[in-house]
Parts: structure tokens; sequence; C-alpha cells
């Protein structure tokens, strides 16, 4: 099988830079994950051509080498664009991971999938946002109690099936019913 921590090349196999990154890695197909290897904090990364968001801070970035210093408490982690990232709200690791997830997606250009798994390893969920043009349309299966966080910078005018507003991470969208299609317009 895929392992979960992939060298650069083996997601973005077309970009002949990826062939020479030894020091970085993706975590799964959508987390890019930067170990800083230097006592100074020097942190010198590549992130793809496309949109990146930083994990923990939000801050987006084009394509390109980087280089940034930071302390003990930083990490370089960003999100690939058209990414759907389930966050769970416990501060445990092993609860139900399909209950009260929080669903990220990450500058939704195109589609995005993304499955969700029970603590037991079986699938309990499906996720799939689709943008065409100004109009995002995200359908849930199988779960019954998530909310949505639109990290990118468009947000939405009108909503169909459920609620918004602006937080500090992003557009939140609760959903009035879990089992229909949500309908952003933006």
């Amino acid at each position: 099988g895929i392992p979960m921590m992939r060298p650069m090349v083996m997601e973005f196999p077309e970009e002949m830079t990826c062939e020479y990154l030894d020091k970085q890695y993706m975590l799964g197909d959508s987390l890019l994950v930067a170990p800083v290897f230097s006592d100074k904090g020097e942190a010198v990364y590549y992130l793809p051509e496309g949109k990146w968001t930083h994990l923990l801070t939000g801050c987006k970035e084009e394509g390109g080498w980087k280089k940034e210093y930071l302390n003990y408490f930083e990490l370089p982690v960003y999100v690939k664009e058209n990414t759907v990232l389930p966050v769970g709200k416990e501060k445990r690791t092993v609860y139900e991971y399909e209950t009260d997830i929080e669903l990220r997606i990450y500058e939704l250009l195109d589609k995005a999938e993304c499955k969700i798994y029970r603590n037991d390893g079986r699938c309990s969920g499906d996720v799939k946002a689709v943008r065409i043009e100004n109009e995002l349309r995200i359908t849930v299966t199988g779960l019954s109690r998530f909310t949505i966080l639109l990290c990118q910078e468009a947000v939405p005018v009108e909503i169909f099936n459920g609620e918004g507003e602006m937080t500090k991470e992003g557009f939140k969208v609760i959903p009035e019913r879990a089992d229909e299609e949500i309908i952003l317009k933006i």
C-alpha cells in the first residue's frame, strides 16, 4: 500500500525539485511537513506549485522555496489546495471520530473528497466538495453532527441548508440537515 509518510516525489512526480527533497515529507496526500533541523531554528523548505495554507496559523502561501526562522514551538505544516481535512474537537487521541467533527475545506478550486473512519478502522462517512464557478456544493454522508470551516479567502454570500458566521479561522457553516447537500454561493 501507500505509506502515510511519503517522500515529496511520490505526491509530485512532475516537479523535478521534489526528486531531491529529503528533509520534508507529505503526511497523507494533503499535509506537507518540513521539520526544522537547525539549532538556530532556520527552516528551508519547498512548497510545490499551487496554494498552500499553514495548518496552525492560517497564513496563505504560493508554491516556491521558503526560508524562515522558527522557535521550538513552531513547525512548517501546510495544507494543499483542494483539501477536505477532518478535525476532531476532542483533546483525547481515541474517541468517536465521526461525532462532532469539523470539516475544514482548504482553497477549493475544483473538487475534494475525504473519507471519515471510525476508531475501529471502518469507514463511517464520505465528504465530497465541488466548486462550479461561484458555487460550492458539499455532500456529507454517514455523519450526523458536523460543522464546515471554509479556509479560503472567498466568503459565501448565500447559504442553502445551513447558517454561517465568520470566525478568526475562516467561515463556519452549521448545516440545518446533515443528510442534504449544502450549497454555498460565493
